[in-house]
């Protein structure tokens, strides 16, 4: 197996296992209604639901809001998780990736269903609990961008627009694959570096957690600003207000 095999493995060995955790799945009906009570009358929640919040009128402002908490909200659970995998005892994926490592990626995969589904995204698990490979590529994307990935950032925005105008996709399969096959191998070598980073941690009890933390927190927020200025700029949201 070349090295560029088993960095886009990592990543995909990464998404599935993350999926399958419990919580991993954001029911998008569910997370609109809970976010948008405090902002709607039933009415219009029943509209943007139907639709998504950029065509049913709702301010951008108010888009913006619901995302700083729930970024706000994720930081700090990636950064207590963090806190307490750092601590001695346990490894995940056979002593490959240490377990604050995957629990990061869980809960920036969590983080990215929810920034989408404000930014007017369709459900990315299509009403089911498995993961399918429409899911996948667009969750990689959506990693890719987070992690500062232009050519993710010009993939989805080919997607972009054709949702926004109910259009097919507009890229043929096979180049869509190559390019996430590449944006897969740029995130598995981002997570076999932080990987280490974290690893090293372990061997000092407390510091370690402590270094964790904070290297999560320090991570996430950027992470989730990157892609929520992409979401609320891209397409989707443009060409529907």
């Amino acid at each position: 197996m070349s090295k560029e095999t088993s960095t886009s493995e990592t990543w995909f060995h990464i998404l599935k296992a993350s999926a399958k955790i419990p919580g991993a799945k954001i029911d998008r009906e569910q997370f609109l209604r809970k976010e948008f009570a405090e902002f709607c009358d039933e009415v219009k929640i029943n509209e943007l639901v139907a639709t998504d919040p950029a065509k049913a009128r709702i301010h951008i402002e108010t888009l913006d809001q619901i995302a700083e908490k729930c970024i706000q909200v994720e930081t700090m659970q990636a950064s207590a998780i963090s806190f307490a995998a750092g601590l001695p005892g346990g490894w995940w994926m056979a002593a490959t990736i240490p377990a604050d490592v995957s629990q990061f990626y869980y809960r920036a995969m969590i983080l990215a269903q929810k920034l989408a589904y404000i930014y007017g995204w369709p459900d990315l698990f299509e009403n089911t609990d498995v993961l399918s490979d429409e899911a996948s590529l667009r969750l990689t994307l959506f990693m890719g961008v987070m992690m500062g990935s232009g050519g993710a950032v010009t993939t989805l925005n080919g997607i972009a627009k054709g949702l926004a105008h109910q259009a097919v996709k507009s890229m043929p399969q096979l180049v869509l694959n190559n390019i996430i096959n590449q944006i897969a191998k740029w995130i598995g070598v981002k997570i076999t570096k932080v990987s280490f980073t974290k690893g090293i941690a372990h061997v000092i009890p407390l510091i370690g957690g402590i270094f964790s933390a904070g290297l999560s927190a320090g991570m996430m927020l950027p992470m989730a600003k990157k892609l929520k200025k992409y979401l609320r700029n891209s397409p989707i949201i443009t060409e529907a207000l």
